[in-house]
């Protein structure tokens, strides 16, 4: 195991793609391979590479078309499961968790979290900056610019605005709706349905809010709205 990943250490980092604070390989390990053998391939990368959180799998799901490359199959993630002797894994394609045995195998493809002296050699075409752009200020909150490029559902949308970092995250129901009385202030809205953070009537709904005429209401998780990210000051 350590000679091969000495001998194709460059050749997996390859051009690595930048995700926020967060840079990941450009390619998979060449073979999948047990929690244990993965966690010490990444590791054996050197510089500070490693096995990903569960939640940073969740953020490289988000963004699978620019980071490109990934099997259609489970990925090892470093978060242990409160089951002894077991790991959480993320299925790149499907966008869901599973806990399994250690001994059992998947894909591993390793990050590394980003400093402020390093420079990616290359970054995800949907660049953060421009999402955030230059915010519009109401009150004591911040409301990006622009919208991600993509409609999501309401799962997607809470960690692709976590991943602005710096304490972005998806506008409540209230917040929401402020945003929508100040709309022709900040701009740049479409005339549908925006996610809230806020709970919805049943377990699997969530509010959203029509930017045409303002109107609130629940409705199911699984549905793909816009999203815009805000931040407390």
């Amino acid at each position: 195991m350590c000679s091969m990943v000495i001998g194709q250490s460059s050749k997996i980092i390859g051009t690595p793609i930048k995700i926020g604070k967060l840079e990941v390989a450009q390619n998979d390990f060449p073979k999948d391979m047990n929690w244990n053998d993965a966690v010490k391939a990444c590791a054996d990368l050197g510089s500070g590479w490693r096995l990903p959180t569960k939640d940073e799998l969740k953020l490289m799901y988000y963004n699978r078309d620019e980071i490109g490359g990934f099997a259609r199959w489970f990925y090892w993630s470093s978060t242990e499961s409160p089951i002894f002797g077991r790991a959480w894994l993320f299925h790149l394609s499907g966008g869901y968790d599973a806990d399994d045995a250690k001994s059992a195998t998947c894909y591993v493809r390793a990050v590394s979290s980003l400093i402020s002296s390093e420079k990616p050699k290359k970054e995800a075409s949907n660049s953060y900056s421009y999402i955030i752009g230059k915010p519009f200020r109401i009150g004591k909150l911040d409301v990006a610019q622009n919208d991600f490029p993509k409609t999501m559902n309401c799962d997607e949308a809470v960690w692709a605005c976590a991943g602005l970092g710096s304490g972005w995250r998806l506008p409540t129901k209230d917040e929401l709706n402020l945003m929508y009385l100040n709309k022709d202030k900040i701009g740049v809205f479409d005339i549908n349905a925006y996610w809230s953070s806020t709970e919805g009537n049943k377990s699997i709904e969530m509010w959203e809010q029509y930017f045409s005429d303002g109107e609130q209401r629940s409705a199911s998780t699984f549905w793909k709205n816009h999203v815009r990210g805000v931040r407390s000051f």
